[in-house]
């Protein structure tokens, strides 16, 4: 009596959209949540690709920066140092350049042996041992 006092008369099936049209509302709607997830996704992707390849970019110059830095450093104390002795300067560039090449092969002797080595993993062997190939 009361939705007949308000004037809602409400008959089932009759009134709003049948279960098929909501159900198909609701697999376009999440198609659309999909497709804008995705191309959110997306563009987030993209500017941290953005933002690592500039980050590279800035590190590799300011690598390529100060590998001349030290060089020109280099050469300055190679002449320096020829220019005190008296010695000609392809000497004094000779001199440096020997001190900074052992360093470097120190350096990298060093590091060396923190770099694993390659041995074939336990399951090949175990096939190399059986006979199987």
């Amino acid at each position: 009596m009361a939705a007949a006092a308000n004037g809602s008369t409400h008959q089932p099936g009759r009134d709003g959209p049948s279960v098929g049209t909501l159900l198909s509302g609701i697999v376009t709607d999440l198609q659309v949540l999909a497709q804008q997830e995705l191309a959110l996704a997306s563009q987030e992707i993209r500017e941290e690709v953005d933002g690592a390849a500039s980050a590279i970019l800035g590190l590799a110059l300011g690598g390529v920066t100060i590998a001349i830095g030290a060089a020109l450093l280099g050469a300055g104390a190679a002449l320096t140092l020829a220019h005190w002795l008296l010695w000609p300067s392809w000497m004094g560039l000779a001199v440096v350049g020997t001190g900074v090449a052992a360093f470097g092969a120190i350096l990298l002797a060093g590091l060396w042996r923190r770099v694993p080595t390659l041995e074939t993993p336990l399951w090949r062997r175990r096939r190399i041992s059986s006979g199987r190939r």
